[in-house]
């Protein structure tokens, strides 16, 4: 059996932005990057499995990245491209241009199992690999079973029906092999218990109907033992899954967000030598943009944020507020500061004031204890400098205030004692026969 080389990968989102701001360029430079790592590496294989793009209709300029690195690694040493949908991708987008990207070389798992048993050849027509290309499974529709099932239940039907359709493709590939040994992988788009979302996460218990987003976890039985390896999507963070198999998250190549700061970005890079034993190593990805966080008075944050600026290239900060100061346009100010510092600044935090804002939202009034006087009074309250100027204006305008209320009232009055009506007379009606 020949040497094989297989880079495994998920969870791109291309196309995802930071709130408003476009990072269009920022996939554009990963893709740049990921591509000469191709050309240095010289992978077989590349296995994407899910979350390809951050919608399941792609902005066209997100499009075009995706198509150019198709064409583009269709030149390079790599046999076979093969992509799985994640939940946040569309299957039937990713897979309509289908007979299209097999001339370069990309394999798209349908939505059938006998369209996810990929089976690569060489030249010559034998197998060099087997992989079971699973896109994101819904719960609908391996389950099967009744709206009245306990959640337990639910749970043990989804693992029986994610199993079941794993040996399924499993069958289709032993047709294809017709014997022939060759290593086997699997893909999936999911939540394996004894996985952590976050690094610092404790891993998920068999006992816990745990969801990420709307998938609902599975153990790693669900997949079977026939495997050399199971290539994960759906987790960003990077990790190992204790299994009988070797299992593994590739976790997303791209910060995405401020949450990502503690994640190692990397692409998995598999070996298979000439026994079929298996190596893997992490690739490390350099990050187009970087996402820092500070935090402390005005001026550290002021300090702070300008050593973001000389340290990394127009990077991402969240800044936090954490002194009782009273900072006119907080937001404002150290906005234009990193502009001036190469640094885009795309959240101010004042910590003093969302504590003010939670205790104020704790003492404030019930609706209940509302009525239309108190609220005019702390309009005028607030509209106006001194509490004497207040409250010359809540005596003047009380009688209009009056007149407003008691036409309301009027106006409300029909609409109810119509409602209230039938009401009385089909109660005075059930009581006659008593």
């Amino acid at each position: 059996m020949p040497k094989l080389r297989i880079f495994h990968s998920a969870d791109w989102h291309i196309g995802k932005g930071l709130g408003t701001i476009d990072r269009t360029d920022d996939f554009r430079v990963f893709i740049r990057d990921f591509l000469e790592l191709v050309e240095k590496r010289r992978p077989d294989v590349i296995l994407l499995a899910g979350d390809i793009f951050d919608t399941s209709m792609p902005a066209n300029s997100a499009q075009r990245l995706y198509y150019d690195m198709i064409r583009a690694l269709s030149g390079t040493s790599v046999m076979a491209t093969v992509i799985t949908a994640g939940n946040h991708d569309s299957q039937r987008f990713l897979e309509a241009p289908r007979a299209l990207l097999e001339t370069m070389n990309c394999f798209v798992a349908g939505e059938s199992p006998e369209s996810q048993a990929f089976v690569l050849r060489d030249d010559a027509g034998e197998p060099l690999l087997a992989v079971a290309a699973v896109p994101f499974l819904r719960e609908g529709d391996v389950r099967g079973g009744s709206i009245d099932d306990t959640d337990a239940t639910r749970a043990a039907r989804f693992e029986s029906g994610v199993r079941k359709h794993y040996d399924t493709v499993n069958g289709f590939l032993d047709e294809a092999l017709d014997g022939a040994r060759v290593p086997r992988i699997a893909m999936g788009h999911l939540f394996v218990t004894g996985s952590r979302l976050r690094p610092d996460d404790d891993p998920t218990t068999p006992n816990e109907s745990a969801y990420v987003g709307s998938l609902r976890n599975v153990t790693a039985d669900a997949f079977g033992t026939d495997w050399d390896y199971v290539a994960l999507g759906h987790i960003h963070n990077s990790q190992t899954v204790k299994a009988q198999i070797p299992m593994r998250y590739s976790g997303s190549p791209v910060s995405l967000s401020y949450s990502h700061i503690p994640y190692r970005h990397h692409i998995v890079e598999l070996t298979f030598d000439e026994t079929g034993g298996m190596t893997f190593e992490e690739l490390p990805v350099r990050q187009p943009r970087e996402f820092v966080r500070v935090s402390g008075t005005f001026e550290e944050l002021r300090a702070d944020i300008a050593e973001a600026g000389a340290t990394h290239e127009k990077p991402f900060v969240e800044a936090t507020l954490t002194s009782d100061e009273c900072v006119p346009d907080l937001a404002g100010e150290l906005t234009a500061w990193g502009e001036a510092h190469g640094v885009i600044v795309t959240a101010v935090r004042n910590q003093q004031a969302a504590r003010k804002y939670e205790e104020d939202e704790l003492n404030a009034p019930s609706l209940d204890d509302l009525t239309p006087e108190s609220v005019f009074k702390s309009f005028l309250e607030e509209r106006f400098e001194t509490r004497e100027g207040a409250d010359d204006a809540y005596r003047k305008l009380m009688p209009l205030l009056d007149e407003a209320v008691e036409e309301v009232r009027i106006e409300t009055r029909p609409a109810i004692e119509s409602a209230d009506t039938p009401n009385q007379e089909k109660n005075t009606a059930e009581e006659v026969p008593a």
